[in-house]
């Protein structure tokens, strides 16, 4: 039989001793009181709704589901201060009733999901349903931004009825509020060198009488096609394909 040394014995007593005190002494894991839910707030379609909950209230809301080994230190500890940070950091839970200040996380929280820098690759890791496709993103950003940029007018939730993320996956929301000059500077800027001013056609082709929907429209712009019509998705914001889109599908 295997004898402990005397110093090995000692060491790991007070080991276990250690984690022994630290589970006593574990930071807490609360979920305070809901005060103004942001997806109660903003009122999202079905589909952005889910997603945003799967993606972002584990760390940012007071609805924190938390795992059986948040209950082990030290990741006891590790994982309550990721909770705590987040929480600082943006509290959907606590979702500012002021405008302005509304606007400026919903702008950072699209931001966030465009550059993928959120939610956290370590978190994804234990949380597969957390992960987002490069379309969800881009979907889920389009949103954020509208909202941002339309808080003083009604928001309608039919922009994304469907229940299936593939199928709405790209399908931008209407322009509420948007000048219509918008989507003809941005037009004027970057298409009609090809297109033509009046969108007639040149080197590109006749804009006018397009039979394609809102969804196809944006998908063009934002992909392009190999070698007859440059990408825009690097080069335009998502707010600024919805205005183009609304002004191509606006046209005669």
């Amino acid at each position: 039989m295997l004898r402990i040394q005397r110093p090995w014995r000692l060491l790991l007593l007070t080991g276990a001793g250690l984690l022994a005190l630290l589970q006593f002494a574990a930071p807490a894991r609360t979920n305070p009181p809901v005060t103004r839910d942001f997806l109660v707030a903003t009122a999202p379609p079905a589909v952005v709704g889910e997603r945003l909950r799967a993606a972002c209230y584990d760390c940012h809301s007071h609805e924190t589901q938390w795992p059986w080994y948040s209950r082990v230190p030290p990741l006891s500890y590790l994982i309550t201060g990721h909770v705590n940070a987040g929480r600082a950091r943006l509290d959907l839970s606590a979702w500012p009733a002021d405008s302005a200040a509304a606007a400026r996380r919903l702008t950072a929280m699209a931001e966030a999901l465009t550059t993928a820098t959120m939610p956290l690759p370590a978190y994804l890791q234990w949380h597969p349903d957390a992960r987002l496709t490069t379309v969800e993103r881009a979907t889920l950003a389009t949103w954020l931004e509208h909202c941002a940029s339309n808080l003083t007018a009604p928001i309608p939730p039919t922009w994304l009825t469907t229940t299936s993320p593939a199928a709405a996956s790209n399908i931008p929301p209407p322009v509420v509020g948007t000048p219509p000059d918008a989507g003809r500077a941005l037009f004027l800027k970057n298409c009609a060198h090809c297109h033509g001013a009046d969108a007639r056609g040149d080197e590109g082709p006749d804009l006018h009488h397009l039979a394609w929907s809102a969804d196809q429209i944006a998908q063009r712009i934002r992909q392009g096609k190999s070698g007859q019509m440059t990408a825009f998705a690097g080069k335009l914001t998502a707010a600024q394909i919805q205005q183009l889109t609304a002004y191509v599908q606006a046209l005669p």
